[in-house]
């Protein structure tokens, strides 16, 4: 399988928390690198303050444009908060 070039691939900012505060865990989601043909879905955690941040995410990848979509969920490993599929700090679900 050859190597997508960096030309295809996007950055995904995650959505800010519901409230700037700084009892959020160091290893939430920042960011996540797409393929061109891949979309992200946010996997969101609520805090007992009441704070919405995400906490992970599903790579959405599209096989065609009529085609339903396959998708592998990712969750990060203790430390990661940016990830890219199944590198190092990240495993599926």
């Amino acid at each position: 399988m050859a190597k997508a070039s960096k030309r295809s691939q996007r950055t995904a900012i995650a959505p800010a928390p519901s409230q700037a505060t700084a009892n959020l865990p160091p290893n939430r989601i920042l960011s996540v690198i797409l393929e061109a043909e891949e979309d992200v879905e946010w996997t969101w955690t609520s805090t007992v303050d009441g704070v919405s941040y995400v906490s992970g995410y599903t790579l959405v990848k599209r096989e065609n444009r009529g085609a339903a979509s396959t998708r592998t969920k990712l969750t990060p490993k203790a430390g990661n908060s940016v990830g890219r599929g199944a590198k190092k700090g990240w495993s599926a679900a």
